[in-house]
């Protein structure tokens, strides 16, 4: 059955009472559901107040809120029909509540043009079990592609915290730079490259999305940002940089790229080196920026690193800091930039 189709499913299969006296007539197969999964039905056959009917199982993310069901939900469809590649409207088949996604780690910011590739993103929190719901669409005349997320309520209660993670499936892209749109909104670029004799592979790389710009302007249309201190910390169960611009102004974040290259050579401990590439935007619209500095700081997240490897840390061509990945605590350079 489509997904379309068992959606209506799990809404018209209702265990409910339209009188006092009467019960409730269900499959034999079906079952209870609730965010811990199966729940025991009443004496008169009737599931809790709140949960969900589904036939068979309970695996799955549920709906934030099953709510009241309506006495006759009427005839089910035929057929759905296939789901929309575009899934940008909260009624597109999603489950959950549409949630934009903060970052997205990525074996390269290069792709191989004319071929399908996974694209990673994750959200800036902590869960247990957290899942996610993803569609993409690609409009090939604006070079963009339409990303759109969901974050479902973490069902579990554990002292593990995770940063919730998906992927999404991207068709093969014609050669070029390309925008990412994160629910509607623009969040990065990325490029795809013909194949070619002699590719190098890029290093590993995060891109913290750019900020919404509320007046409508282009939060990729951007410029470095100026850095005067580097700090790297632990952030739930990733590493992340945060860095620190002590006369900023009214500038937004756009998106932050750091990426990680490996060291080749043995004149330097183990590690290799993390290219960072802060950029800011200023908003579309007028606004009365007073003529003084802010201090103002952004934090970058870093490809996954070995404990006990070393690290540098480059802003633009110039080393910021060195560290020790994995030994705890928060690490900071100079003011003026040096390690």
């Amino acid at each position: 059955m489509p997904l379309l189709g068992f959606a209506a499913l799990l809404l018209t299969l209702g265990c409910f009472r339209s009188g006092e006296n009467e019960g409730c007539e269900l499959p034999a197969d079906a079952l209870c559901c609730g965010p811990s999964g199966e729940l025991d039905r009443d004496p008169d056959g009737c599931c809790p107040a709140g949960s969900a009917v589904r036939i068979g199982t309970c695996a799955g993310p549920l709906p934030v809120d099953a709510g009241p069901l309506p006495v006759d939900g009427g005839p089910l469809p035929v057929d759905g029909g296939p789901l929309p590649v575009d899934a940008g409207s909260p009624d597109a088949g999603f489950l959950c509540e549409p949630v934009r996604a903060d970052f997205s780690c990525l074996p390269g910011d290069t792709f191989p043009a004319g071929e399908a590739f996974d694209l990673p993103y994750a959200f800036d929190g902590c869960g247990c079990c957290t899942e996610s719901e993803c569609a993409v669409d690609v409009d090939p005349a604006a070079r963009t592609l339409r990303l759109t997320t969901t974050l479902c309520p973490d069902p579990c209660d554990c002292a593990v915290c995770a940063t919730p993670t998906g992927s999404c499936r991207v068709p093969a892209l014609e050669p070029g730079t390309w925008t990412l749109e994160a629910n509607g909104e623009p969040a990065m670029r990325l490029e795809a490259r013909a194949p070619e004799p002699g590719f190098v592979p890029p290093p590993p790389t995060c891109v913290d999305y750019a900020q919404v710009d509320e007046c409508r302007g282009d939060p990729l249309d951007s410029t470095p940002m100026n850095v005067d201190q580097v700090c790297v910390g632990p952030r739930f169960d990733r590493t992340v940089l945060e860095l620190l611009n002590r006369c900023g102004s009214c500038e937004r974040e756009s998106s932050c790229a750091v990426a990680l290259e490996p060291r080749l050579t043995d004149d330097l401990p183990p590690g290799g080196d993390l290219r960072v590439d802060p950029r800011v935007f200023f908003p579309g619209c007028e606004l009365a920026c007073p003529p003084v500095c802010m201090e103002r700081t952004r934090e970058c997240t870093t490809p996954e690193l070995t404990p006990g490897d070393v690290y540098r840390v480059f802003v633009g061509d110039e080393l910021a800091l060195t560290f020790t990945a994995g030994e705890g605590g928060r690490v900071c350079s100079t003011d003026d930039g040096a390690p």
